[in-house]
């Protein structure tokens, strides 16, 4: 039986249903530690961080912790009962102050979009129809997956609303929406040369044009600069010549998805963290 609150980290972390086998996975620190670990290495008082697809507020809390009171977290989840969690993590561990979370999902353009959403599994929610094809209310299937409209924004006109505020860190997990949500951050990315991104990669729910897509994607904010999350250390991929054995490796792992650290190219000689100076080359051995 896993516990409802549960203690993380000195966090107290309530859940929604749903999220227990992730939850007991996290406790056994099997889920996600070395993605943790990093978020953490990558902030520092004062940082702004922003939780694309927040889900209860995981990472939100421990980077609050991070940031303390001089920095912000902006926790984007568009499941409302899975906002209500995050919502109330929020409250629970104090940072009121220091995490805004948003009820929406992060796309391309701003307006609603439709989330399919497992009735039993509702962590794995994604953005399945653009704007103009979210119409109606909620509906749900014979297999109890329900489509809900939720309001989509992209982060470049959530940033401007607020004046551009600087953005250190970004953690994108929006269940195979990653491409979309990247299109809608182009000028949060020019603004911040600084920027990291710790992004899911799970090509179970792409196709091939759409791995592509990813990738370019990620070429075309000038994040080019790719390494692969393991618990053993980052490994430095080229997007392009090892796209297809990451596909690979990542189908043949149990979790299907691998977390990717994205930053732009630094020039020859200067390096911001030394985060990258241990990092090991694929060189067609499997991450």
């Amino acid at each position: 039986m896993v516990p409802n609150p549960f203690t993380y980290d000195c966090l107290t972390l309530h859940y929604p249903p749903g999220s227990q086998l992730i939850v007991k996975m996290l406790i056994e620190k099997r889920y996600e530690s070395s993605t943790i670990s990093l978020v953490k290495r990558l902030l520092s008082p004062g940082a702004v961080f922003v939780d694309g697809g927040a889900n209860y507020g995981l990472y939100s809390m421990v980077a609050a912790g991070a940031v303390g009171n001089s920095g912000k977290v902006f926790a984007f989840e568009p499941v409302a009962e899975t906002y209500q969690s995050l919502q109330k993590n929020t409250g629970t561990n104090g940072f009121q102050h220091i995490v805004e979370p948003v009820q929406a999902a992060l796309t391309e353009r701003d307006g609603p979009v439709r989330l399919t959403v497992n009735a039993d599994i509702i962590y794995a929610a994604s953005v399945s129809l653009s704007a103009d094809e979210a119409q109606g209310g909620q509906r749900r299937d014979s297999a109890g997956v329900s489509g809900e409209v939720v309001e989509g924004v992209t982060l470049d006109s959530f940033f401007a609303s607020r004046g551009w505020p600087r953005c250190d860190v970004i953690k994108l997990d929006v269940e195979g929406h990653e491409t979309a949500a990247l299109a809608g951050m182009k000028e949060v990315a020019r603004r911040n040369p600084q920027l990291r991104l710790v992004i899911e990669f799970s090509p179970q729910l792409l196709d091939e044009n759409q791995v592509a897509a990813y990738f370019e994607m990620l070429q075309s904010l000038g994040l080019s600069r790719v390494a692969v999350i393991e618990d053993e250390g980052l490994f430095r991929l080229d997007p392009c010549a090892d796209r297809q054995q990451l596909v690979q490796a990542a189908l043949a792992r149990e979790s299907q998805n691998f977390n990717l650290l994205c930053e732009m190219e630094r020039p020859e000689g200067v390096e911001v963290s030394g985060l990258w100076a241990s990092t090991h080359k694929v060189n067609g051995q499997t991450p």
